[in-house]
């Protein structure tokens, strides 16, 4: 296992701080001794955080939400691609778990599907269309008893699930016979490979690849059709067809936990030693919420916080003392350095940076320079 501290993010605040809940908590990883997966140990006192977090219904940056332009480009992509599995949705009848604000789910209900949307938090009321049942509830749900799919959806939803067998076993039982499951889940295959720490989320209890989906899947009786790669590189998007369990061990899919710590430990170094010289308020860091895991293990918490998210302006992440700034603030007092904390918007961004003449002496550099 690998025991850390770091930020509990579940959201940004008006003020510095954590609202009702520490700044840092524990995180531990370990390996899922029935599927083999790296995962994150669970507590009751995390549990009952998370269970506060969800019913109240927090969507954090890059959920799937129209006020949010990371989170819609990842639901165009997975709208995009269960079109492609599925074909037409008429005369489906389909369930999406963990519906959010029901914008996959509204717009395959506009093509014809007979949609029902499953979700614990407050924002199941702005879901939109018809056709569409709603269940305020968490997955499985006794008002879904008995009753069987064509379809089952999920977007960003089985990696916050403390016993993933536990949710495709109940997935596997809710859908008709060869039916379709097609879910989402973050990309974590570069992180695991460079132990890089930015990927671990309390909200966030498994963690997938390319490599480990497949093997987990086909062990609780689905037939993988295809695992492709979100444009971004940020998700799986993943079509699996119910089918017979093939009773796999866990050794098909064995996180290698020391290889992890030691690239984990490289990475640090490495990184603590470039921004050793520099002082804080002369260092920028874009995309905040990867860069707190990382900048809490080395005690960089005053540096500059940089975000292009129109919702964010002036917002307060956990443990960084400064407010996010915009590209415009960054530019109007070009810091020393800037690094971008983002393995899948990184060159973009490093190349925004430096075509803007205002920033010409800066050292700009992104998290995977640091990758062993």
């Amino acid at each position: 296992m690998l025991n850390l501290e770091i930020p509990l993010f579940y959201k940004t605040h008006e003020v510095p701080g954590n609202g009702p809940f520490p700044v840092l908590f524990p995180f531990t990883l370990a390996m899922d001794e029935e599927t083999g997966l790296p995962c994150q140990q669970g507590s009751k006192e995390l549990n009952a955080i998370l269970n506060a977090v969800y019913g109240a219904g927090t969507m954090m940056t890059g959920s799937m939400d129209p006020l949010d332009p990371i989170g819609m480009g990842h639901a165009a992509d997975c709208l995009s691609f269960t079109l492609r599995c599925i074909g037409s949705p008429v005369s489906r009848h389909l369930l999406e778990i963990g519906c959010g604000r029901g914008y996959v789910l509204s717009e395959l209900s506009k093509q014809g599907g007979s949609c029902v949307g499953l979700e614990p938090g407050d924002q199941i009321s702005e879901v939109k269309g018809e056709h569409i049942e709603l269940i305020r509830d968490f997955f499985p749900s006794s008002q879904l008893s008995g009753r069987r799919f064509d379809l089952v959806t999920s977007y960003n939803v089985i990696e916050h699930v403390g016993q993933v067998g536990d949710m495709l076993t109940a997935v596997h039982a809710c859908l008709c016979d060869s039916g379709d499951f097609i879910f989402c889940v973050p990309n974590c295959g570069p992180y695991l490979a460079s132990g890089d720490i930015s990927i671990f989320l309390h909200e966030h209890m498994n963690y997938f690849s390319a490599e480990n989906v497949v093997p987990v899947l086909a062990r609780y009786g689905f037939e993988v059709l295809s695992v492709e790669v979100s444009k971004n590189q940020a998700l799986l998007l993943v079509h699996a067809r119910k089918g017979v369990a093939q009773g796999l061990t866990t050794a098909d899919c064995a996180f290698d936990m020391a290889r992890f710590v030691t690239a984990m430990q490289g990475l640090k170094d490495r990184l603590s030693e470039r921004f050793g010289k520099i002082p804080d308020e002369e260092i920028a860091v874009y995309c905040p919420n990867r860069a707190l895991n990382h900048l809490c293990q080395i005690a960089r918490r005053d540096v500059r916080i940089i975000d292009d998210t129109p919702a964010l302006l002036g917002r307060f992440f956990p443990y960084f003392s400064r407010p996010v700034e915009n590209f415009e603030g960054l530019v109007a007092m070009p810091p020393s350095a800037i690094c971008v904390f983002s393995f899948t918007h990184a060159e973009f961004l490093k190349e925004r940076c430096r075509k803007n003449s205002a920033l010409a002496g800066v050292d700009i550099f992104a998290i995977s320079d640091f990758y062993g």
